[in-house]
């Protein structure tokens, strides 16, 4: 299951910010997983609270929000959200398309506390 392994990459990188920052824990995480990122957002939600025996995240609360897939014509510049992979634009057909949202895991926000607060 590589949820897990994107979950522990991903504290890994929150572990390094708290550290920096002297965080005594760790709030909350908000990470964005895009429909088209090949990511199980229940595996991926699972993985995260199998994180709750590790000291700096007994108590944190996580935030996995679902980015749809989205892109734009290169043709006519018309953006829109695929339903499906079927890279078309919906307005004029073109298959010139750039996806700009929903094809990745993203670390969106994270919420210390800071000793002494």
């Amino acid at each position: 299951m590589h949820e897990r392994s994107l979950v522990n990459a991903l504290l890994a990188q929150v572990a390094e910010l708290a550290a920096q920052e002297r965080a005594s824990a760790v709030r909350r995480v908000r990470v964005r997983v895009g429909a088209f990122a090949g990511v199980d957002t229940e595996l991926f939600r699972m993985a995260l609270a199998d994180t709750s025996t590790v000291e700096l995240f007994v108590s944190t609360e996580y935030d996995v929000v679902e980015a749809p897939l989205r892109a734009v014509c290169l043709d006519c510049g018309t953006r829109f959200e695929l339903a499906e992979a079927r890279f078309q634009c919906l307005n004029c057909h073109s298959p010139a398309v750039k996806i700009v949202e929903g094809d990745a895991v993203i670390l969106e926000d994270v919420e210390l506390l800071l000793h002494g607060a």
